[in-house]
């Protein structure tokens, strides 16, 4: 019996939220209670992982937000010098 992704999670998060205990899940889905607690390794293992990778990316994503606006701000300003040459 193969399990989706989507619905291993939705389980091992019920379980983190202690809503069911592993040996329910595993029940429920007529699986090994082992097979429960392999998804939930591979969950906490898959969390700390992200929560790493999630501030490399938010970090990423400022240092590209702000030279974007350094290089808008430049746009601005040398817009503004020409107007004022045509101006005159």
């Amino acid at each position: 019996m193969k399990i989706p992704d989507e619905q291993k999670w939705q389980i091992v998060q019920q379980i983190e939220a202690r809503e069911i205990t592993a040996q329910q899940a595993a029940a429920q889905l007529g699986i090994s209670r082992n097979t429960v607690y392999r998804w939930l390794d591979q969950w906490r293992l898959k969390q700390s992982h992200s929560s790493v990778t999630t501030k490399d990316i938010l970090l990423a994503e400022n240092r590209r937000l702000k030279a974007e606006l350094l290089r808008v701000t430049e746009e601005r300003d040398i817009l503004k010098k020409a107007a004022l040459l045509f101006a005159q």
